[in-house]
């Protein structure tokens, strides 16, 4: 195992640019480079774009997108270790292999997982996600993220890293992608202007991708669906990260933007919350749950007993008050998330403050300020779990 002071080594020290030029010729274009996908049957320049400012190559057509790791792990085929390696040796930076540390534990008789009896899981083929994807931001829900934060790439990210695609008529498909990168399907929803759902094209039900394709034949008949986390995919490429559990898909997309420093999965629901064959991949994971909160505090309650059956069977897992302390009467009436408060922030950040800022402060200093001034929960929050706003 490479230990972590190497692996951030490794990480600021490779340039995209260098990387891609180590296997196609670069042609720059302003300050980004180009070349033809080498993802997809590309024959025109203009689709493939790599950024040196931000280290991040995507291509518009076929959505890859990623860093110097995630380049060689698709293009070289690559384990996440052999590509920081491969980062390594051609950086000269020698990888140091950390030896995992087994401490010897007093047995314990855990209450046993409520898991359903093994059968054969059914699958959709991986190219509906990649003919789906919305890196042009054309779903309501892209366009509404748009309108609350101002920068354009960190929400291209966000799409490409939960591969949300797009319906003709302007919903988001969340792609439930399991951590052996095998869909097990996807969710359809549309929102309304204002970033709600709508209720009218939706219904109460939810409306899943295999359901379509099952009735006109792209799926077989007895094609049956098993959940996986939302955001599941991620967590073999971030193995260090602490996992922030929260219960919607929109609050998870919207809060891996402005608090990158967790990786954001979605239960898809609080009944979904028993400890079973789908949360296993969070064995050995730091996981933080982030709850909706109502008037009763009855939601926090349930999300704190699920918790407690979680570290009953092996998992390290704690649950944020953070809605209980800071949400008002009103807010707790609308029963809102994580996603919500940081919303409401975001909008008010959004434009400029008319106070005069007087030293050197830099651009993140002043949008922190902003949101602190909007709201005073982002400072507690900000505190409680030692996080900075991204550039």
């Amino acid at each position: 195992m490479i230990d972590r002071i190497t692996e951030q080594k490794i990480k600021e020290a490779a340039s995209i640019v260098d990387v891609i030029g180590d296997f196609y010729e670069l042609r720059k274009r302003g300050t980004d480079y180009e070349c033809l996908c080498p993802f997809h049957n590309d024959r025109d320049l203009g689709s493939f774009k790599i950024s040196p400012n931000r280290n991040v190559y995507t291509c518009f057509s076929c959505g890859a997108h990623g860093g110097p790791v995630d380049f060689l792990m698709s293009h070289e085929n690559l384990s996440y270790p052999d590509a920081l390696r491969w980062l390594g040796k051609k950086y000269s930076i020698e990888v140091d292999e950390e030896q995992k540390k087994f401490v010897r534990v007093k047995p314990s008789t855990p209450k046993p997982l409520q898991i359903q009896a093994t059968k054969e899981l059914c699958f959709v083929p991986a190219e509906y996600v990649t003919r789906s994807l919305d890196l042009r931001l054309r779903s309501q829900f892209q366009a509404h993220l748009c309108r609350i934060i101002n920068d354009v790439y960190r929400i291209v990210d966000a799409a490409q890293m939960y591969a949300l695609g797009v319906t003709q008529d302007e919903g988001v498909i969340y792609w439930l992608i399991d951590e052996q990168n095998r869909v097990r399907s996807g969710k359809i929803m549309h929102y309304k202007y204002d970033g709600h759902r709508d209720k009218e094209k939706d219904g109460d039900k939810t409306n899943w991708t295999h359901w379509k394709m099952k009735q006109d034949g792209r799926l077989p008949a007895d094609w049956t669906l098993t959940q996986c986390l939302f955001g599941a995919h991620l967590l073999p490429r971030y193995p260090d990260k602490t996992v922030a559990l929260v219960e919607s898909e929109k609050s998870a997309v919207i809060a891996s933007i402005v608090l990158p420093q967790y990786l954001w999965v979605s239960c898809g629901g609080k009944m979904n919350l028993e400890a079973g064959q789908k949360h296993l991949a969070l064995k050995g994971r730091k996981v933080v749950m982030f709850p909706d909160t109502d008037l009763s505090g009855e939601t926090y309650a349930f999300w704190s007993k699920k918790a407690a059956e979680w570290r009953e069977n092996g998992f390290d897992v704690q649950v944020s008050d953070i809605l209980e302390k800071m949400a008002t009467a009103a807010q707790k009436a609308a029963k809102i998330d994580i996603a919500d408060l940081l919303e409401i922030d975001l909008r008010k950040a959004y434009i400029p403050s008319p106070i005069e800022f007087i030293g050197e402060e830099s651009e993140q200093e002043q949008t922190l300020a902003a949101m602190i001034e909007a709201n005073p929960a982002v400072r507690l929050l900000m505190e409680k779990f030692n996080l900075e706003i991204t550039a």
